[in-house]
This record gives structure tokens, C-alpha cells and sequence, in this order.
């Protein structure tokens, strides 16, 4: 195939404000259609040249909630959803600040994720293994690294567990 796509989020508290990094890391441009979840809204649309990367930042709910379905071509589907960290109407810096990136090996065509806490306070993720249910988590730390084969793992979304 001639994409090869990720899409890196991180949600910005004091900007109230999720960032979007669309990547395309393949041969060909390709499309990616943003949309507010379960939203009558017309999606956002990036065209991602062949090797480029394209940014771009998204206001979160009056809550500070957000919840985000990102397609491309081929079946590319990735869901963001979570809270910014707008605790009690104000930023807070003692808080946890999880981020989840996803990414493939195309060689050996495993799933990579990168697990990192750049919040101040603790948080747990949780993965659970949709076929099995078997659970691999890692607890607070700087940066946790997890890679799953694709043939034999499905993984739910990864949720987080403030401390």
C-alpha cells in the first residue's frame, strides 16, 4: 500500500484545545476526514501529501470533554476521546497528562504504542486484550512502550486511570 498514516493527538488544558498531528509517512498523499463524534457537524478534512505532516488544533467541549473519529483510506480508523485537564474551571498543574501514540512496525506488522505521563501526578493505563481479556498494565512512570502482533491481538481502547 502506498500509505502509511498515524494520527498523534495530546490534549493542550490550558488551551482548551486538543492538538491533531496528522502524519503520512508513505508514498502517496491521503485524505483524513475528522469528525466530532456522534455530531450532526461536516468534518474537518486534511489532505496529507506523501511524506508530510500536517497540524492542527481542535477547541474541546464547553466541559472540557472531546471525543473525535479520524478516517482515511483503506479502513483507517482511529477514535480520540477523553477530558482536557480543566479541573474545577482552571488549569491545574498537578495533574496527570496521559498521552497515547500509535504506530505500526510495517516490516514486521505489529502494533506499537507509546504510553506517556506529562502530568505530575500519577495515572495507571490499561490495556485489555479484546480477545482474551487479559489486561497488561503499566503504572506511572516517564514512558512505557508496549508492541502487539496485529495477526493475533485486537486491543481496546487504552484507558486511563488517574491516581
Amino acid at each position: 500500500m502506498p500509505y502509511e498514516l498515524f494520527v498523534r493527538t495530546r490534549a493542550d488544558g490550558p488551551k482548551d484545545t486538543v492538538s491533531f498531528d496528522f502524519v503520512n509517512t508513505g508514498s502517496a498523499s491521503a485524505v483524513f476526514l475528522l469528525y466530532r463524534h456522534a455530531s450532526a457537524d461536516a468534518p474537518r478534512t486534511y489532505t496529507g501529501e506523501a511524506r508530510k505532516r500536517l497540524a492542527d488544533r481542535i477547541p474541546v467541549n464547553a466541559d472540557g470533554s472531546f471525543d473525535f473519529v479520524v478516517h482515511g483510506p483503506n479502513g483507517f480508523l482511529r477514535r480520540i476521546a477523553g477530558k482536557a485537564g480543566v479541573p474545577h474551571g482552571g488549569w491545574s498543574r498537578e495533574q496527570a497528562a496521559p498521552e497515547v501514540a500509535e504506530g505500526y512496525d510495517v516490516a514486521n506488522g505489529n502494533l506499537q504504542l507509546r504510553l506517556e505521563n506529562r502530568g505530575t501526578a500519577s495515572c495507571t493505563f490499561t490495556m485489555t486484550n479484546a480477545h482474551d481479556a487479559s489486561k497488561s498494565i503499566a503504572r506511572h512512570g516517564a514512558v512505557a512502550m508496549r508492541h502487539r502482533s496485529i495477526s493475533t491481538c485486537a486491543m481496546r481502547t487504552a484507558r486511563t486511570t488517574p491516581k
